[in-house]
């Protein structure tokens, strides 16, 4: 009886989506067919074309796919727990995004949500693309980022996505209506782009949204230097989940039943509670603790652990198709130790390359080349691939290609492999991370090499990085009181600060941000400064932008404060008055920390300028290195380094 219903109240809600696309497009693609005036046909096709791309886009964003259960689909309503993004320093600024939210979407802007891998973007795209068209705000278009090939447009994607070629229509007709506005592209992933593809679609992308400026765009995305070509997008960061949240979304994966009660009792009455706050402010990470918690019911608190133990369970999990007790066949024959191995070198390669996801024979050859690098191992790479995907489901099947079930697992693999099963290799691949510059692309990968192998990241990352800070802080003299001194060294060891003032007097009176990002940018380039990570106003009014460009060191220090090592203090800056704006009045670029001593109005303000700085820092929460903290954590490994000789590991 139960399935009747079930069934009646899905074919109603289907035939209520059904209509309100009808309606949808009868609002905003009927009013830009009037150039087919005389051509009814036409008018049928692009409507009919419209129509059916919705319908099918709607029903497949309804599903997804989560490790918890493995390959059966879950609906958004089953599964969703609303977020709520942060605008950029406007804490103020925040937004719950849920069946109740405001039109964010309004013709035409531009957001950028970008977080930390777990934090459920591209599920969140999915709810707001389907609620664009329950509320009927918009046209919404999804497209994953990862998929545009090297040599494909924008546009390319977009008629291959709608199924043009079974349509007698002209492809400049299609992009005739979508230029006319009233569409949101939602632009997924921008961090799993190929990185030797990632400034020829970056361009590709920058070019769409000119070309269709009167629609709105949402670009997600990890951290990423080449965000720094989207300074014109008003950025949010996606906020943890609340702990009332974390358990709500537990129990809706056993629809409020006894697992998920016995796992929230646990949380509640375990000593160790304050070590599982970062579990449960990330839906993947909170998916994973009810699935650990399933197969063995007891709490980890440690990363990599949490992980190993996610990997145990899928490999040892039962097949329910067979009754209780049959635990999946594994084609490959591989056991559990030798089936994770591949894996290391599976998530080693992926990491390296970038690359997430692959089509069948590009898998295949990623599954041979891993396991070559074990000698010992034989396994045919076709019944390997099956094992993937069905019996310990580590990847996911998405039309013709294959992907990892989520970035952070060939991230965990890939530690792995670096700290374990290529120990040899460590120093060097670390040393390579910390002379990269591209240090974000390698971050998550760290976090699982400091719980795997904390010692080597102690002497091979941390030990050099604050004996350089070290060195920084000694060498600079300066007489300004102590705490703004210490304030001005670390921001100057991690950051490179640019006030932009720019000229927009020859613009027009409407201008908006983007004329002036665009402008600040222009003058950037033309001084060979790139990749800047955050742009924002300081004075509109005086046109001018100020400009933050990350070192590399600074991923490595937000590790050293996000894994709690000691050797942070709090400090508090006053507000200052922000009246010094009016007083820079010639249009360039001004390096604050490089012209300090050489520019009046830089030297005359700087205390101010410092605490704008700091005020306008997040990632930091208030603190900075202490130097006497770092001092003594580097006197600690060196003596470590020292404690054991190498005549202690003689055996002869």
């Amino acid at each position: 009886m139960n399935k009747l219903i079930d069934g009646m109240t899905e074919t109603a809600g289907k035939k209520g989506i059904e209509k309100t696309i009808d309606l949808l497009v009868e609002r905003f693609i009927n009013p830009k067919l009037d150039k087919f005036i005389n051509a009814p046909q036409d008018i049928f096709i692009l409507k009919d074309l419209f129509n059916e791309y919705l319908k099918e886009k709607y029903d497949k964003d309804q599903y997804i796919n989560t490790i918890v259960f493995q390959n059966e689909s879950k609906t958004i309503d089953e599964l969703y727990i609303p977020l709520t993004i942060i605008q950029n320093g406007k804490r103020n600024k925040s937004m719950i995004l849920d069946e109740n939210m405001k039109n964010i979407f309004e013709m035409p802007n531009k957001l950028l949500i970008i977080d930390t891998a777990g934090t459920g973007k591209s599920t969140l795209v999915k709810f707001l693309s389907n609620f664009c068209v329950e509320k009927k705000w918009c046209i919404p278009f999804v497209i994953e980022l990862r998929r545009i090939e090297s040599n494909q447009s924008m546009e390319d994607y977009i008629i291959n996505d709608i199924k043009i070629s079974t349509k007698k229509i002209k492809e400049v007709d299609i992009f005739d209506v979508i230029r006319r506005g009233d569409f949101i592209f939602f632009l997924d992933g921008y961090d799993e782009i190929l990185e030797e593809n990632k400034k020829d679609i970056t361009k590709k992308i920058r070019d769409f949204i000119t070309s269709a400026n009167q629609n709105s765009f949402v670009l997600t995305s990890r951290e990423d230097d080449g965000l720094s070509e989207f300074s014109d997008f008003i950025k949010y960061h996606i906020q943890e989940l609340s702990k009332e949240e974390a358990y709500e979304l537990i129990k809706k994966y056993d629809n409020y039943g006894i697992t998920s009660e016995n796992l929230i009792n646990e949380i509640e009455k375990d000593e160790n509670y304050e070590a599982l706050k970062e579990f449960l402010g990330n839906p993947l990470m909170v998916s994973l603790l009810y699935l650990t918690y399933q197969y063995k019911g007891v709490l980890q608190y440690k990363k990599s652990i949490f992980y190993r133990q996610v990997y145990d369970a899928l490999y040892d999990r039962h097949d329910n198709t067979k009754g209780i007790g049959c635990i999946h066949e594994k084609k490959s024959k591989l056991d559990i130790e030798d089936f994770r191995k591949v894996l290391c070198a599976m998530g080693f390669i992926s990491i390296k390359y970038g690359k997430i996801e692959f089509d069948k024979d590009e898998l295949i050859r990623l599954i041979n080349d891993s396991i070559k690098i074990f000698p010992e191992i034989k396994a045919n790479a076709h019944n390997y691939r099956d094992d993937l995907l069905h019996a310990v489901p580590l990847f996911k099947e998405e039309g013709v290609n294959y992907k990892w079930a989520h970035k952070s697992f060939a991230e965990y693999f890939a530690a792995i492999f670096i700290c374990q099963e290529r120990k040899e290799y460590e120093a060097k691949v670390l040393n390579d991370i910390l002379k990269s510059d591209n240090s974000q692309k390698y971050y998550n990968v760290l976090d699982f090499c400091y719980d795997i192998d904390y010692k080597s990241v102690l002497n091979e990352l941390i030990y050099p990085i604050l004996s350089e800070y070290v060195s920084y802080f000694d060498a600079i003299k300066n007489n300004q009181k102590i705490d703004l001194w210490e304030i001005d060294n670390f921001y100057r060891f991690i950051n490179k600060i640019y006030f932009i003032k720019v000229d927009l007097k020859s613009r027009p009176k409407d201008r908006n941000i983007i004329n002036d990002y665009i402008e600040a940018m222009k003058f950037l380039s033309e001084n060979d400064i790139y990749s800047l990570s955050y742009f924002c106003y300081l004075s509109k009014s005086e046109n001018l932008i100020m400009g933050v460009q990350k070192t590399p060191t600074y991923e490595f220090i937000k590790l050293m404060y996000q894994k709690n090592i000691d050797i942070f203090k709090d400090v508090s800056v006053r507000n200052y008055s922000v009246k010094f704006y009016k007083e820079i009045d010639t249009v360039g670029i001004y390096d604050i920390f490089q012209n300090k001593d050489g520019n009046s109005f830089i030297f005359k303000n700087y205390d101010a300028i410092l605490s704008l700085i700091f005020h306008h820092n997040f990632d930091f929460n208030g603190k900075i290195l202490d130097i006497d903290k770092c001092k003594k954590l580097i006197s600690e490994i060196e003596i470590a380094q020292k404690t054991i000789s190498d005549d202690f590991f003689s055996l002869s």
